[in-house]
């Protein structure tokens, strides 16, 4: 064979691989779709609608790992004062494990006097003074986190043995573009903060069971904000029973209601000393009830 024709012959084998490839990798890409609403009594309305490409990577043949993928999700919400747009990938790469790395970004109007979706208070003025900050500056996330769960239901074959548990830690870095490094902003009524990194965790664990009340769960949050700066927080404890019901195929309803302790500035660090009057103070109290409505397809 001349040395002409077995370049292009490798070209031609190199194609066919490639394209068996592409077709192969496409045939096991599965593309999910949701439309959540949420409500509360804080009171809060969002709709969200949301895409999530699952991608196999790095899969192997035993039980940890034979489902191992990539998840890339885009999201995109709409409140009467705000609103959202996310990207996020996730990794799984053991079946009790996840590694995620996104991105939030979002803008804020007012509705009302009371109803606004981004303020700021300004360090320089004394006394301090709330600031409506409609449409004038774009709120920003970025954050890094890991999850380790596990659910008995891999190892018996009962639908009535799957007890759960999930563990998910998370850093982020959150900003606000149109204030001062000493300023503190309020996005979407969740609390004055400042520009800086913050801690986020989450601990669940909960019952699945084959009928409509399909999943009974406690969940406990732990946040710090600011705690690298002179913002910095105390703990915030967020308890959550919650329960799901799996309506129809694709549509749940999930109700939780939620107590929270104390969150504050520290008084001893800077002059904005604001706290979101939302979150109560002393024991953890009553904070809030929250229902959502998600189909998926």
């Amino acid at each position: 064979m001349k040395a002409g024709k077995r370049t292009s012959f490798g070209k031609v084998l190199a194609l066919t691989l490639t394209l068996i490839f592409s077709v192969s990798l496409l045939a096991a890409v599965d593309m999910s779709y949701d439309v959540k609403l949420l409500g509360s009594s804080a009171p809060e309305v969002k709709v969200e609608a949301g895409a999530a490409l699952k991608i196999p990577m790095l899969q192997g043949s035993g039980l940890l790992t034979s489902g191992n993928n990539l998840k890339v999700k885009g999201r995109v919400g709409v409140s009467p004062v705000s609103s959202t747009l996310s990207l996020e990938g996730v990794l799984t790469p053991l079946a009790v494990a996840e590694v995620s790395l996104g991105g939030t970004l979002g803008i804020g109007w007012d509705l009302t006097d009371s109803l606004k979706g981004l303020q700021f208070v300004s360090s320089a003025n004394d006394p301090l003074v709330y600031e409506s900050e409609s449409v004038s500056g774009v709120y920003l996330k970025g954050k890094a986190g890991v999850a380790l769960q596990f659910d008995t239901a891999a190892l018996f074959s009962s639908k009535w043995a799957s007890v759960f548990a999930r563990v998910y830690q998370e850093v982020s870095y959150q900003s606000y573009t149109n204030v001062e490094a000493e300023d503190a902003w309020n996005f979407e009524m969740g609390g004055y903060k400042g520009d800086g990194w913050f801690y986020h965790g989450e601990y669940i664990v909960g019952y699945n069971m084959p009928i409509v009340l399909d999943k009974v769960a406690l969940m406990v949050e732990t946040d710090i904000n600011n705690f690298s700066d002179d913002m910095k927080t105390e703990v915030l404890i967020t308890l959550s029973p919650l329960l799901n019901f799996n309506v129809l195929k694709g549509l749940n309803i999930t109700g939780l209601v939620q107590f929270t302790n104390k969150a504050d500035f520290d008084k001893d660090s800077t002059k904005v000393e604001v706290a979101d009057s939302r979150i109560l103070t002393g024991p953890l109290a009553f904070s809030k009830g929250v229902v959502m409505v998600t189909y998926s397809f």
